[in-house]
């Protein structure tokens, strides 16, 4: 029984040591806590109050701009974005059509070398009007180079100047003039175009060549 009041008595004296050790501790830990509360309180001591909220007021106000700033270019990024796919979106248009009518134009130029004709006969569509329907979506222009496509999309063995004198002797010969009749205008405008004109005021005052115009080779208008 008294080796037991003994081992207790060790362990109370032991456990008081150990609570003594642990309050040490705890009492350095308070003093160092307590110099620097003194040692912040040092360095606040003096500072206006009422100045040290205007300070916090305009930290507050800078943090404010600085999020509302960024705000706004974050929405001047977005309207920049929207712009730029709304003008891309224009140059292809505009590109679109400048394509489309450079295939016209050279739909034209190929008709009319060939003797297509280009005016309407009974005030509708003219035949020109038609073959550039007919060929129109089978013209690829790239680079402002000209290529004519066959139905599949795929680049035809002959030029358009080329199919349009296929077309001239195969069933759409009706949309062209006959060459007998082309040769009669060309000659007719080669003559033409050698033809001197004199205005009535010229003939009034005798400067016309009376020689030529009997000859045919003048006229007056």
């Amino acid at each position: 029984m008294e080796t037991t009041d003994s081992d207790t008595l060790l362990a109370q004296l032991k456990a008081e040591r150990q609570a003594e050790k642990s309050a040490q501790i705890q009492l350095a830990n308070l003093d160092r806590q307590i110099a620097l509360a003194n040692s912040q309180l040092d360095r606040v001591r003096g500072i206006d109050p009422e100045k040290y909220q205007e300070l916090l007021t305009r930290q507050r106000q800078i943090a404010d701009e600085e999020l509302r700033q960024n705000q706004d270019w974050d929405a001047l990024k977005n309207d920049y974005k929207n712009q730029e796919g709304e003008l891309n979106s224009q140059i292809q248009t505009w590109q679109s059509k400048y394509k489309g009518l450079l295939a016209k134009q050279a739909i034209k130029d190929a008709f009319v070398s060939a003797g297509g004709i280009t005016k309407s006969q009974d005030g509708e569509n003219s035949p020109l009007d038609f073959v550039t329907q007919y060929f129109v979506d089978r013209v690829q222009v790239e680079d402002d180079k000209i290529t004519l496509l066959d139905r599949a999309g795929n680049p035809e063995s002959v030029s358009l100047t080329e199919k349009m004198a296929q077309i001239k002797h195969g069933s759409m010969g009706s949309l062209f003039q006959s060459d007998s009749k082309r040769s009669t205008l060309s000659q007719s405008r080669s003559a033409t175009s050698h033809l001197i004109v004199y205005t009535q005021e010229q003939a009034r005052l005798g400067k016309a060549d009376m020689k030529k115009i009997a000859n045919g080779q003048a006229i007056i208008r």
